[in-house]
């Protein structure tokens, strides 16, 4: 599964485009599949003048192989997410 949309930079002037989702199944995994995504994706937002592609990935320990790729691929830790959880909240009141 491969989702992603533009988004406009509110730091600088642009825009990039944020991976949604990139998901291989693991049968087919370490077969170039998610490098040939990312490699298309990084050639048109070159062509479409873009200044960055953005993804976010779970913080969990079953994630640091697919960290690892990100890295290996190029892309750089840049920031930390946050959330606020309505559901659990409302579940304690």
């Amino acid at each position: 599964m491969f989702r992603l949309c533009q988004n406009v930079l509110f730091e600088h002037t642009g825009f990039y485009f944020r991976v949604l989702a990139l998901v291989i199944d693991e049968n087919n995994r370490r077969q170039g599949l998610a490098s040939s995504l990312l490699e298309y994706l990084k050639g048109q937002a070159i062509s479409e003048g873009a200044q960055a592609i953005a993804l976010n990935s779970g913080l969990n320990q079953e994630r640091q192989n697919a960290h690892n790729f990100y890295e290996h691929f190029g892309f750089e830790k840049s920031s930390m997410g946050f959330r606020y959880s309505i559901e659990s909240k409302l579940d304690s009141n």
